[in-house]
């Protein structure tokens, strides 16, 4: 997936109206976002549905992969672009969660484009994506359970 321009308007807001994404390193997200939400309202009523996965702690990237797409990054100066998970990071956390999906939830990795690893580009390919070159290396940032209510608001 490249980086992709949006045919809708769109221009950069806080990322504080995404609570679980706030305390990612960056300031500012885009609407629509990858999955298409017009809202930060719509984007947290989805990612409230990763709360049980996020709280198992499968991956330390998690809440990074599903920020990068339900509240993708915005630089202001290029407010049409949105900046999709890079593949590496999405592998990460697949190949971290899917087998706990599995057998703790009886899910399997869910379906669909947004969270298909092979829809993203490598860092290598030298495209711009989000994530660290090494997904590892990153931490689960806090999430309190105000964060949490403000998602379920």
């Amino acid at each position: 997936m490249r980086t992709t321009g949006s045919d809708e308007y769109s221009s950069c807001e806080s990322v504080e109206a995404v609570p679980l994404c706030a305390n990612l390193g960056y300031a500012n997200t885009t609407f629509p976002n990858l999955r298409g939400h017009k809202t930060p309202e719509e984007a947290n009523e989805e990612l409230s549905h990763f709360m049980g996965l996020i709280s198992t702690g499968c991956s330390s990237a998690i809440v990074h992969l599903l920020c990068s797409i339900y509240a993708p990054m915005c630089i202001q100066k290029f407010s049409n672009l949105k900046y999709p998970p890079c593949k590496n990071l999405c592998e990460s956390v697949r190949d971290g969660c899917a087998d706990l999906l599995l057998h703790n939830f009886g899910y399997s990795w869910p379906p669909g484009p947004h969270l298909d690893c092979q829809n993203y580009d490598t860092v290598q390919e030298n495209k711009l994506c989000f994530g660290p070159s090494d997904p590892s290396t990153l931490k689960i940032p806090p999430i309190n359970d105000c964060e949490f209510s403000k998602i379920h608001a």
